[in-house]
C-alpha cells in the first residue's frame, strides 16, 4: 500500500468517527430523532460505507477484499455492476433534505 493510500484510509476513518459522534450528539434530543430519523440513519449509512472503503483502500482492493465487504452496494460497484442512487431523502412534511 502506498503512502497516499494510508492517508486516505485515515482520512475516511477519521471522518466515519466524526460523522458518528454528530449522530450521536442528536440522538440525545428525542424531538431530534422523531424529526430526522431517516437522515440520523443516512449518517450512519455514511459511516459505514466510509469505513468500507478505508478496508477496501487499505486491501488494495483485491477480489477477496472486495468479496469480503459488508456493504452490497460497495460489492456491487467494484464489481462493475450499476447500482442506482439512493433516492433522494424526504422529511415528514414531503420536502427535500438536499
Amino acid at each position: 500500500m502506498h503512502n497516499e493510500e494510508v492517508v486516505e484510509a485515515t482520512i475516511l476513518r477519521e471522518l466515519a468517527a466524526e460523522i458518528e459522534r454528530l449522530g450521536e450528539a442528536f440522538c440525545k434530543e428525542p424531538d431530534v430523532i422523531d424529526r430526522f430519523m431517516t437522515e440520523l440513519q443516512s449518517m450512519d449509512r455514511i459511516a459505514q460505507t466510509q469505513r468500507a472503503l478505508a478496508g477496501l483502500i487499505e486491501a488494495g482492493a483485491s477480489p477477496a477484499a472486495i468479496d469480503a465487504a459488508v456493504l452490497d452496494a460497495i460489492k456491487a460497484r467494484y464489481a462493475g455492476k450499476r447500482r442506482p442512487a439512493p433516492p433522494i431523502l424526504k422529511r415528514k412534511d414531503d420536502s427535500d433534505v438536499f
